[in-house]
């Protein structure tokens, strides 16, 4: 990936930005590029680029003023280097186990604290399981820090973090985060000068926002308790210039501003690097880290290089073996495709790409493409289940029974969700049948069942949830 963007492709991609801007339209896929339009409380109607590619959560705002993001790392492989100067020297940052944050000022003094997704104030989910999943869990050590880790997160009652339920969903909500951290981190200051002038990334980590390896593989992050959160300079895009600082640039400001780096852990030329890639895997390995991100301020370019136990977890064992992609990566990557298009349904294709983005960071391309089907019927299942519940409480409140809704489901599915209508096909079904054409009739049937069954489940499953809730506050209540 780049380090220093060229003019002309800037300008390419602010013409293909303007042009959804100024448009009544939401999104606008052009070749592979993919933009999304929103909506800043204060700002107003931005562009922003939801492709992973180098342009990546770059932003145009309605004064034309550019937010650039920080582009989609690849993985290392020695293809990188097709192009590159033999002379050219590189360096290894540690790659910390947290969250991309973007810090910066607009033209008219607007700061903009959010992740490479949006430039909205926003929260994002760090956990997703069930209090009931966790006591199910074969991986006991595991199930103890998450439910640690929960429990600890309900005592400290931060006003950044956002709890549902017995810890079901751990949201972490930004600015109010970023600023938390950034007073554990040494409560520095930067003017709003320098904040007009560049961008600067963070690394928002410790242990609220630590990923945790899922079940069956060994714990590979740490977590320490001491800390919840800490930020750590990685980078600084430089808006004028359209480049990113060199190491030796970027350290200099931090340390006029008292700002916190991520470690440098490794300098080698070209040769030497390609050389001893295992050796620094296992440099990463001993620090527990995730690995590196490797940088080379002479070629303008960048990619990761992730330890041998991060590379194992990635191909996932056994799944990849058989061409399959882990149900727990599965679900995360749809939910995080999903997130990135505010559960727009309109937007459905855009989110099956973003999945395929997301499971291509962990995946081979081979077992990606094979699985490209599934994830496509994944994103749309819990599109529907989304909006399902959504029917249901609209329902409820009206008096409605549970039988009565589950029906509506059938009409209102396609509806909300176009895709849907693809397997939902409610009134040829009942021609069919009429017609007895039972075994057409009985095809069409499985197939709607397909997302209106996953849908009602849902739907119990979060009135179970809430019932037991209000019974807990009943309970409590009688209690004392």
């Amino acid at each position: 990936m780049i380090r220093r963007y060229d003019e002309s492709k800037v300008e390419a991609w602010v013409s293909l930005a303007k042009k959804l801007l100024v448009s009544g339209s939401k999104r606008l896929k052009e070749g592979g590029t993919v933009l999304l339009k929103r909506t800043h409380p204060e700002l107003g109607n931005y562009v922003i680029n939801a492709s992973q590619d180098v342009f990546h959560g770059w932003a145009l705002l309605e004064t034309g003023e550019i937010i650039p993001g920080y582009p989609h790392l690849a993985n290392y492989n020695t293809n990188l280097f097709q192009k590159v100067p033999k002379t050219a020297s590189f360096y290894g940052e540690i790659k910390l186990n947290g969250t991309n944050i973007r810090w910066t000022v607009t033209e008219n003094g607007d700061e903009i604290v959010s992740t490479r997704g949006g430039i909205n104030p926003s929260k994002f989910m760090v956990q997703s399981l069930f209090a009931e999943e966790r006591r199910r869990l074969r991986d006991r050590k595991l199930a103890s820090i998450l439910d640690e880790r929960v429990r600890k997160l309900m005592e400290a009652g931060y006003d950044f973090v956002e709890i549902v339920g017995e810890g079901e969903q751990i949201y972490i909500k930004l600015p109010e985060a970023f600023y938390a951290a950034k007073k554990i981190s040494g409560d520095f200051s930067v003017p709003e000068s320098v904040l007009k002038k560049y961008v600067l990334f963070f690394e928002l980590y410790g242990w609220v926002n630590t990923i945790l390896i899922a079940e069956n593989t060994r714990g590979l992050y740490p977590v320490d308790f001491k800390k919840p959160l800490q930020v750590a300079l990685f980078d600084v895009f430089d808006k004028e210039k359209m480049r990113f600082l060199s190491r030796k640039e970027k350290e200099e400001l931090a340390e006029k501003y008292g700002i916190p780096v991520v470690p440098l852990s490794f300098m080698s030329p070209l040769e030497q690097l390609v050389s001893r890639v295992d050796q620094f895997r296992r440099l990463a390995d001993e620090s527990g880290e995730e690995g590196f991100v490797v940088k080379s301020d002479e070629a303008y370019m960048m990619f990761k290089l992730k330890t041998e136990d991060v590379l194992e977890f990635a191909r996932r064992g056994w799944a990849v073996a058989k061409g399959l992609i882990l149900f727990s990566d599965m679900a995360t990557a749809v939910s995080r495709a999903l997130t990135a298009v505010n559960f727009d349904p309109s937007a459905f294709d855009e989110a099956v790409s973003v999945a395929v983005e997301e499971l291509r960071a962990d995946y081979p391309e081979d077992i990606v493409k094979k699985n490209f089907k599934k994830i496509r019927f994944e994103v749309l299942k819990t599109l529907c289940s989304f909006y399902a519940l959504k029917v249901a409480e609209e329902m409820l409140k009206r008096g409605a029974e549970l039988e009565e809704v589950y029906r509506a489901l059938n009409t209102k599915l396609p509806e909300l969700v176009p895709p849907a209508a693809k397997y939902i096909k409610i009134e040829e079904e009942k021609k069919l049948k009429a017609a007895g054409k039972t075994d057409e009739a009985r095809r069409l049937k499985e197939m709607r069942k397909r997302l209106v069954n996953p849908a009602i489940r849902y739907i119990n499953k979060k009135l179970r949830e809430k019932a037991s809730r209000k019974s807990f506050l009943v309970v409590s209540f009688c209690c004392f």
